[in-house]
């Protein structure tokens, strides 16, 4: 799960639909529970490059995908590049 491998599905569903705003609530949810949860290299999710690697790419691709939504404030877009 902190691969979070499931969010661009939950993405793509949201760019097929744009008023299925919840799809998009609920990667602005995950991602930003997933950052406040997670301290940078701080524990067992920063051990590898690659399960880090992976998030990131998950992460991006996630955030191209639901960019146009309402959801996405200024405070999350600030958290997101932190």
């Amino acid at each position: 799960l902190s691969r979070l491998q499931h969010l661009p599905q939950l993405a793509l569903l949201y760019k097929k639909n744009y008023k299925n705003e919840n799809l998009a609530l609920e990667c602005i949810l995950q991602i930003t529970d997933w950052i406040v949860s997670n301290r940078v290299r701080f524990g067992v999710n920063w051990r590898t490059s690659m399960e880090v690697g992976i998030r990131a790419c998950n992460m991006l691709l996630t955030y191209e995908l639901i960019r146009k939504s309402k959801y996405i404030t200024n405070e999350f877009k600030k958290l997101f590049r932190k």
